[in-house]
């Protein structure tokens, strides 16, 4: 599963994208550029389909601060995704099979609407709405203000499933999208994949705390870090996965001997480190520098999360950099399973990409972020031909 392109308009600091996305997809741009704004698109997403879009707008800000300030007040906010997958779920629609494997489908969604503070509240109001999965046929729907369409469907949903999603869609609520309704299958992939989308944004210090023993049922690391001892310990349980975690992280930190998750004062986990220096001694997580931690945090981020898509702000802020490239590859192996972006204002980071897996992110005279890959730039190829690395041109400001 992965996201291969991307089309917005008028959403926080973006005027308007059109991209086409890879497996690994690396933001770079100065500071307040829009590079934290390319990924709560993606977090938005997720979020209409798990709270509702009315719940989404607020939580990102509200009707005042999630369209573009540079948008008209008629101006509508577009949110458009192609999503590509090579497996399907849905048991309404069986794939044929192939020698190479499964044909791939393709998901898209998109969804406009217009959006106005009144009285302190968002009136939200969709304008145009569809949903449709791309195989060896089309089908899906549209609705229009209100007008809905349908394209080419299977015989389930022509003969059984048309005339209700007819009489739901006429009854729902203007503010109320198609992956809220749940329609027999259409929307329901879609919205499994969006909650496979997870943005990390792991705060060392809040990583490193003890954590309430309590909260063990949570099975999926926090946006921050601070479960990390609850997840980790989880994964220690699990033989086959601690033996993987611990060859991964050693491959990146050959000095720890051992990890441990332990119990504190009989109501806290608390992460402990065995070096290979101070064998039989124990090292506090509190004691612990901020570099390892964010390791732990990326490790597990990125090959123990259940998420498909994942967004990482400033992985290497706390790496240094003569283990950036080790680093670099493990997102790379981590990419060939599950989609990555993350952002970075590390120059080193840059030696050891591709074009293609770099983004720009920039603000124009007016202020609109925009989004632009270096693969697409013909000049950038002149200065790499005369042998001038991209982490030069990116400390000299000409990248972005």
């Amino acid at each position: 599963m992965r996201i291969r392109r991307l089309r917005v308009k008028n959403f926080k600091s973006f005027k308007e994208i059109d991209i086409e996305l890879e497996n690994l997809n690396v933001l770079i741009g100065a500071n307040a550029s829009g590079k934290s704004n390319f990924l709560e698109i993606l977090e938005f997403l997720k979020d209409i389909s798990s709270i509702g879009l009315v719940n989404a707008i607020e939580k990102h800000g509200g009707a005042k601060y999630i369209k573009n300030f540079n948008a008209n007040q008629e101006e509508e906010i577009e949110i458009g995704i192609e999503l590509e997958t090579e497996t399907n779920d849905n048991a309404i629609e069986i794939l044929e099979k192939t020698e190479t494997g499964p044909s791939a489908i393709i998901y898209e969604y998109q969804v406009s609407f217009s959006i106005n503070p009144t009285n302190g509240k968002s009136n939200v109001s969709i304008i145009m709405e569809k949903v449709l999965e791309r195989g060896e046929k089309t089908y899906g729907i549209k609705v229009q203000k209100g007008e809905l369409q349908f394209f080419e469907q299977n015989w389930l949903y022509k003969f059984f499933y048309k005339r209700i999603i007819e009489e739901r869609v006429k009854q729902k609520p203007g503010d109320v999208t198609l992956l809220e309704l749940g329609l027999y299958g259409l929307t329901d992939d879609l919205k499994k994949f969006f909650s496979n989308i997870a943005i990390y944004e792991i705060q060392p210090f809040w990583s490193r705390r003890p954590v309430e023993s309590g909260s063990s049922g949570i099975s999926e690391l926090s946006r921050t870090g601070d479960n990390l001892p609850i997840i980790l310990k989880k994964i220690l349980s699990r033989e086959k996965d601690a033996r993987a975690f611990h060859r991964i992280l050693t491959s990146l930190l050959p000095h720890i001997q051992e990890i441990q998750v332990e119990n504190f004062e009989s109501k806290y986990f608390m992460l402990n480190i065995e070096e290979r220096f101070f064998k039989g001694r124990n090292i506090p997580a509190f004691l612990t520098s901020d570099g390892t931690i964010s390791i732990i945090a990326l490790v597990l981020a990125t090959f123990f999360s259940n998420a498909k898509i994942i967004g990482l702000e400033e992985p290497m802020k706390n790496v240094h950099p003569a283990l950036i490239p080790k680093v670099i590859n493990l997102l790379k192996d981590a990419s060939n399973q599950k989609q990555i972006f993350f952002t970075t204002h590390n120059p080193e980071t840059l030696r050891h990409l591709e074009l293609r897996n770099i983004l720009a992110i920039k603000r124009d005279r007016d202020g609109n972020s925009h989004a632009e890959r270096l693969s697409d730039r013909e000049d950038l190829k002149i200065f790499l031909q005369n042998e001038i690395g991209l982490d030069e041109l990116f400390v000299e400001n000409l990248l972005t």
